[in-house]
């Protein structure tokens, strides 16, 4: 499941996915990529709302989805 992810993310994602893996010394698991990508999402969702002048917009399909997948794994932990 994490490789199937991984080829998904954007070329981009990817780097700053190994940037984070190597500057935190994380291990490499489902757990920690589904955690750094909700706060990824979080944060750029918060980045357009503010470029944008947005107070009230609404998540993404991309941040649902991630949030649904995450939540049971973030709750165990």
């Amino acid at each position: 499941m994490l490789s199937i992810i991984e080829q998904k993310m954007s070329a981009d994602d990817r780097k700053v996915w190994a940037r984070e893996i190597r500057r935190e010394k994380k291990p490499v698991t489902l757990q920690a990529l589904l955690t750094w990508m909700v706060t990824e999402m979080k944060s750029q969702v918060s980045h357009v709302k503010e470029s944008h002048g947005m107070v009230h917009g609404h998540k993404c399909w991309y941040m649902q989805i991630i949030s649904t997948l995450a939540r049971p794994m973030l709750q165990a932990s």
